[in-house]
């Protein structure tokens, strides 16, 4: 029996374990994906524990990514180039072995059609997420990268062009590619304060400045997220984080067990649609 599961703070909206659930299903392997939440303080025990358990490894999400980073033996490309892990590989021999499935998982949701030749990308954020778009971003023939954060400081230690979240700063990028790489709205009811939140911090982005740019949300609960609903107001083309979640699932479960992602890529995406209420 595979034991694997998502760690992270607010987990119970995700939708891992049935996207999981359904890989083992489609591979004909026997395992359980399990939530393990968890508060940032607790995280160092919480995945020596997993280790111990018998656990084949973990997914990381907010806000653990770079807390991760620590307790890894070895990194994969990815995770080394972002700073941040969001799957652990617990081996035999008791090593833990980090990757970063987002930064491809990104690239394989990113449409094709898009031209960004020498054109500016702005990545709304600057923890885990937004560091594998940034390291994405980074392969594509974008002439410019910039990140915007509530916090400078923090935008500033992506090693990626910086700039204050303020429509006088934001304004005249005008960016062809906006990525919000930023947990707000996940998960927001319209009738909630969280949905209310979320488009108070996003309907401060300047749009209606710039000329309409892809809009891409790395959020996927709710379907139309607050920044996606606003960035269709502004008439803005959009994409949720649908594909983000499965690609970067399956390559995680890859890794996990060693099937060929190529092999559970449609059993993942027909969960996913599944799920949704």
């Amino acid at each position: 029996m595979i034991r694997l599961g998502l760690l992270g703070e607010r987990i119970a909206y995700s939708r891992s374990p049935a996207l999981h659930q359904a890989a083992f299903v489609a591979a004909g392997l026997a395992g359980s994906y399990e939530l393990v939440p968890c508060p940032p303080e607790s995280a160092t025990a919480t995945i020596a524990a997993c280790r111990a358990a018998g656990f084949r490894g973990l997914n990381v999400t907010v806000p653990h990514k770079q807390r991760a980073l620590a307790q890894c033996d070895a990194l994969r490309p990815a995770a080394a180039q972002t700073g941040a892990v969001n799957t652990l590989v617990f081996a035999p021999d008791g090593t833990t072995t980090g990757d970063n499935t987002d930064v491809a998982g990104f690239l394989a949701g990113l449409p094709t059609e898009l031209e960004l030749s020498g054109r500016t990308a702005l990545v709304l954020g600057a923890g885990g997420a937004a560091r594998a778009v940034v390291a994405a971003l980074r392969t594509t023939p974008l002439g410019r990268i910039v990140v915007t954060a509530r916090r400078l400081e923090q935008a500033q230690s992506l090693g990626a062009e910086a700039v204050p979240w303020t429509e006088s700063a934001l304004a005249p990028l005008c960016p062809a590619l906006v990525v919000n790489a930023t947990p707000a709205g996940t998960n927001a009811e319209r009738s909630s304060s969280r949905w209310s939140e979320a488009c108070a911090l996003f309907g401060a982005l300047p749009f209606g400045s710039w000329d309409r740019p892809f809009a891409y949300d790395l959020v996927y609960v709710p379907a139309i997220t607050p920044f996606l609903a606003i960035a269709v107001a502004a008439g803005c083309p959009t994409q949720g984080g649908r594909a983000m979640l499965v690609h970067q699932a399956v390559l995680a479960f890859e890794a996990f067990t060693g099937v060929p992602a190529s092999m559970v890529v449609g059993a993942m995406d027909r969960a996913f649609a599944e799920s949704l209420p």
